[in-house]
């Protein structure tokens, strides 16, 4: 349900899904951090504050290895 939201524009449910994927118990895996990222960009663009903070978390360390850091 989070994804169709998310998908719909739901900038709350991108912050879910952003942080679940981000904060999941499974090994790292680029994959799920890469679609973290654009999960968190994507509330982070609609004014979720929160999003912004899980990305620099997560930037701090190292989470997003593939993305651009500027």
């Amino acid at each position: 349900a989070a994804l169709a939201a998310a998908q719909k524009g739901d900038a709350a449910a991108a912050l879910y899904l952003g942080e679940a994927l981000l904060l999941s118990r499974v090994p790292p895996v680029v994959e799920a951090h890469d679609r973290a990222l654009y999960w968190l960009n994507h509330a982070a663009s609609r004014g979720l504050a929160r999003a912004d903070y899980w990305i620099g978390v997560a930037y701090a360390y190292g989470r997003f290895p593939s993305a651009n850091r500027d």
